[in-house]
């Protein structure tokens, strides 16, 4: 492979400049409902003073946006100077409760780690963490906004990967998800198999707040339990059939990951199932720059002053049956993002 030249190794930091402006752009287009305001406008679009009068904002402030926007490809504009979103960017923009949808993880990314990002330099030097719980409760939030989808993947790839699983929650089975964050999965998987019964455990109590009250709102109290507890100790032995882990395990300090697994192996019926789904992490440095493996490295970097560790795919497997689970399988989803990691606890169920 050629030496890059030093005009391409420019042209590459410069794309990395224009890839943050573009993130800033997008935050402010969604904070002010600059991209609603122009999906619900629809054809012919607006120009910037009209966009501007709606919304109450600057006019000037706005035509800039607008044109860099229309310079980053988020907006076309006809002759007359209307603006309009791009072709599909009101699924990935605008529309938030589209499984597609990229507005809270770049709100996550662009306002609320970035608030550590800044302050990088600073635990280099001194090689201190600033965990998750020191954080206030917008993280919290921002962190359920990111994965309240996730259980799309979950309920449409995870249950019908794993054999039996849709007929055992339909005929009634007990589910426990470790770090559950406000509950969307059991939440969701509560609607879909009424039969069934759903506990989530998360040290979170902001977000276990934010799950409660979703749980009231949606009528689903008698069947849908949410409690600020350990993962570690929580549960009675031999009290569920499946036990669930969704984009936590990386979370989980590295001397406790042992002890989430070896309890949730515990909890579990004999025959019972234990599924871990995280982003995929390389377990050679070749494999850093392979696509599939873009997600984990580039959470591995963001979560690292937080004190959160990826294992790679093959320490997962490992760890999972170090803690007793055998039958073991790993799958791929998302083009490959996230390996699930399945493993059933001996003994009839």
């Amino acid at each position: 492979m050629p030496e890059p030249t030093t005009d391409e190794q420019m042209q590459k930091v410069r794309t990395f400049e224009r890839g943050f402006i573009g993130v800033l752009v997008i935050l402010t287009g969604t904070e002010l409902g600059l991209f609603a305001a122009l999906e619900r406008a629809g054809a012919p679009g607006l120009t910037a003073a009209e966009l501007a009068a709606r919304l109450g904002l600057h006019a000037p402030y706005v035509r800039f946006w607008c044109e860099t926007a229309y310079a980053l490809e988020l907006l076309d504009a006809d002759a007359a100077g209307r603006f309009q979103l791009q072709p599909n960017l009101g699924e990935v923009l605008v529309d938030e409760s589209n499984p597609r949808n990229l507005a809270a993880s770049l709100r996550f990314s662009g306002l609320e780690v970035y608030k550590d990002l800044v302050r990088f330099p600073e635990f280099f030097r001194s090689g201190a963490t600033f965990t998750y719980q020191d954080h206030d409760a917008s993280l919290s939030h921002a962190v359920a906004d990111i994965t309240k989808n996730f259980y799309v993947v979950f309920v449409g790839g995870v249950t019908k990967r794993v054999r039996g699983m849709r007929e055992r929650l339909g005929a009634g089975a007990r589910f426990l998800e470790i770090g559950c964050g406000a509950g969307a999965l059991p939440r969701e998987l509560a609607k879909r198999y009424p039969a069934s019964r759903f506990t989530g455990v998360d040290s979170d109590r902001h977000a276990i707040q934010r799950g409660r009250e979703g749980i009231a709102a949606e009528g689903l109290g008698d069947r849908v339990t949410l409690l600020v507890a350990n993962g570690a100790a929580f549960g009675e032995a031999a009290s569920f059939d499946y036990v669930s882990m969704v984009v936590t395990l990386h979370e989980v300090r590295a001397d406790d990951k042992e002890a989430v697994l070896r309890n949730a192996h515990r909890v579990l019926r004999p025959g019972g199932v234990f599924l871990n789904l995280d982003f995929s992490y390389p377990a050679r440095r070749e494999e850093l720059r392979q696509p599939e493996f873009s997600y984990g490295v580039m959470d591995q970097y963001m979560e690292m002053v937080w004190g959160n560790r990826h294992l790679s795919i093959p320490e997962v497997r490992a760890l999972v049956e170090r803690c007793g689970f055998r039958d073991l399988e790993q799958h791929p989803f998302n083009q490959g993002a996230f390996t699930l990691t399945v493993g059933v606890k001996p003994g009839e169920t």
